[in-house]
């Protein structure tokens, strides 16, 4: 249960162009190579496509297999991206640019919360704060320079 999820939120401290996408490029490399499956899960479909390219080209020296589902995805990819939760419950690391909570948190071992700097990204970042709080989880926070 939610005794077993870790949330992790990593909060960027400055103003960089796609500066939340890289980022969880940055953790779905890290999550992949530790053997990790990792889902993405964005707001909408332009996020995700820009997500999923994003993917392919972040870094010369990596390469993440991963999917790009358009609706509910079953697909057995190491890496998923999506607008939905995924069906399946193999999931690791469940990383969130979106704009609402996990809201079932628990089915995974760990939730990973890229938060914006401006003041709209931290307020929703406080809302997400807050519901694992009130749901019994203590978030760990990191602060990201770069």
């Amino acid at each position: 249960m939610s005794a077993s999820t870790r949330v992790d939120f990593y909060i960027l401290e400055k103003h960089e162009n796609r500066g939340r996408y890289t980022l969880a490029c940055r953790i779905t490399d890290k999550a992949y190579r530790s053997g990790n499956k990792v889902f993405l899960h964005l707001n909408n479909m332009e996020n995700a496509k820009m997500l999923d390219d994003l993917l392919w080209t972040f870094s010369q020296s990596s390469f993440i297999p991963h999917h790009f589902c358009q609706d509910s995805c079953e697909e057995d990819s190491p890496v998923v991206i999506g607008t939905f939760p995924p069906n399946s419950d193999d999931i690791d690391v469940f990383i969130s640019i979106a704009d609402e909570p996990v809201a079932e948190f628990a089915r995974y071992p760990r939730i990973v919360e890229i938060i914006g700097p401006s003041d709209e990204e931290k307020t929703l970042g406080r809302i997400h704060y807050k519901y694992y709080k009130a749901h019994g989880i203590e978030p760990y926070v990191h602060k990201i320079e770069s």
